[in-house]
C-alpha cells in the first residue's frame, strides 16, 4: 500500500486594521478635560452614596496617643 502525504492547510494570521483620527492639541485638551470631569463626577457620586461627605481636615488614618 503506498504512503499518502498528510494534507495541511496553511492559515495566515488575522489582519487588524486600526482607524486613526487626526488629533491636534485642542482636541486632545478637550478629551482630557472631559475625562477628568467624568472621573470627578463619579468620585463625587460615590462619596455621596457612601455618606462620606464629611469634609474632614485630612486627619484620616492619624492615631492619637493618649
Amino acid at each position: 500500500m503506498p504512503l499518502r502525504k498528510a494534507s495541511r492547510t496553511r492559515t495566515t494570521p488575522a489582519t487588524t486594521t486600526t482607524t486613526t483620527i487626526p488629533m491636534n492639541d485642542e482636541k486632545l485638551k478637550v478629551l482630557i478635560a472631559q475625562g477628568v470631569a467624568d472621573v470627578l463626577a463619579e468620585r463625587e457620586a460615590t462619596i455621596s452614596r457612601n455618606g462620606e461627605d464629611n469634609h474632614d481636615s485630612g486627619t484620616e488614618g492619624v492615631v492619637e496617643l493618649t
